[in-house]
């Protein structure tokens, strides 16, 4: 059987991935119970106005992964967390959070997609850029969290 490379699944894993990670478990519980309180934004887009801490859901590609006469796709997805507290210890919280969301114990393949099925969902690692970098002059703390996200069409 012959396999088509079939439709581009970015933008629905990018949809699911900001789902995922704009609820009350990293935008409001994280940050309560810390000694000065705060509130983590997600955004989907690059704003005019940043407040900090943030998250920002990127799409970085994807790559055709059709099997069986299935078309999927390994999709690459890019969180990047950024925080202006002189200590790097708030964006570590919101990096571990990030992680346990979309890549939760116990659960192989969570994330709903829609138009797709997931099939793995693997954190890939994290890079780091620390305040300084490339001549900033507002001390940013920024965490790249990398995720390849395997799904098929439905």
């Amino acid at each position: 059987m012959a396999v088509t490379v079939g439709r581009s699944a970015e933008k629905a894993v990018k949809a699911a991935v900001y789902a995922v990670l704009n609820v009350a478990a990293l935008t409001t519980t994280l940050g309560a119970a810390a000694a000065q309180p705060y509130t983590v934004v997600v955004y989907g887009r690059v704003p005019q106005t940043l407040t900090y801490p943030h998250v920002r859901v990127d799409a970085a590609g994807e790559l055709s992964n059709s099997t069986y006469g299935v078309n999927g796709k390994d999709c690459r997805s890019y969180v990047q967390v950024f925080d202006d507290d002189p200590s790097d210890l708030r964006v570590l919280d919101i990096q571990s959070q990030v992680i346990a969301l979309l890549n939760p114990v116990g659960s192989y393949h969570a994330l709903v997609v829609t138009g797709y099925t997931t099939i793995h969902v693997n954190y890939d690692g994290t890079q780091v850029r620390e305040p300084g970098d490339e001549g900033n002059a507002i001390a940013i703390h920024q965490r790249t969290v990398m995720f390849t996200i395997t799904v098929e069409e439905a």
